[in-house]
């Protein structure tokens, strides 16, 4: 599969952002910025070639080996760059667009930076539209619990009902709000929307249970 704003050959020589924590998740945006000298050169080679990148998770207890070649996970974000600024020294503040998870299989080039093959992984729907359905309004009445108990997620609340979007994006909107590390990355592993949907609901429940003042979220 491919989408649109990702062709054969983008596919074919995918540049690669390892970061410790670095879980980018579809129909999101992320912010960065880019010193390293190498990844600057990655950051001029994609805006000025208007190419996309993927930005992944250095595998935990690897994150000594930057600068270097870190092992990373394989599942990782693609996106391309909607905001970038090169600064006077050299530096780069970009912003992503998340467009697709892929798997990558990481090749030996002569670029400064990562490059790997990547490959598409596409979401795929359970036949049970109804219960998919009843899921998903689980998870808007859920967020809208967590937000009124918790003024740091109202907003994700607000966002939500005013949305009306479909539970494969819901589900990337919340997972930015309330996971992270190996629950993020689980999200990210997550094709089938319908589970995605349920591990939402899980998180969400634990987390409201785990609620016991403004406080408890950061």
């Amino acid at each position: 599969m491919i989408v649109p704003e990702l062709n054969t050959d983008h596919l074919a020589r995918l540049p690669v952002f390892p970061l410790p924590g670095g879980i980018f998740l579809p129909d999101t945006a992320m912010p960065l910025h880019i010193f390293e000298p190498r990844y600057r050169a990655l950051a001029r080679h994609c805006t000025l070639n208007k190419w996309p990148l993927a930005v992944t998770s250095i595998l935990p207890g690897h994150e000594e080996q930057q600068p270097g070649a870190p092992p990373f996970e394989a599942i990782a974000g693609a996106g391309d760059i909607l905001f970038n600024k090169e600064l006077p020294d050299g530096r780069f503040l970009i912003v992503l667009r998340g467009l697709c998870r892929v798997r990558l299989f990481e090749l030996d080039t002569d670029t400064a930076w990562r490059e790997a093959r990547a490959a598409v992984l596409p979401d795929t729907w359970p036949d049970d539209h109804r219960g998919l359905d009843g899921a998903t309004e689980t998870m808007i009445s859920l967020i809208r619990a967590a937000g009124a108990r918790h003024p740091g997620l109202a907003s994700l609340a607000a966002e939500i009902d005013a949305s009306n979007a479909p539970p494969d994006i819901l589900t990337h909107a919340v997972a930015t709000r309330i996971t992270e590390g190996p629950d993020r990355q689980r999200v990210l592993e997550t094709c089938d929307v319908g589970a995605r949907v349920d591990l939402m609901n899980d998180f969400l429940a634990g987390l409201l249970a785990g609620m016991t003042g403004p406080s408890t979220l950061h």
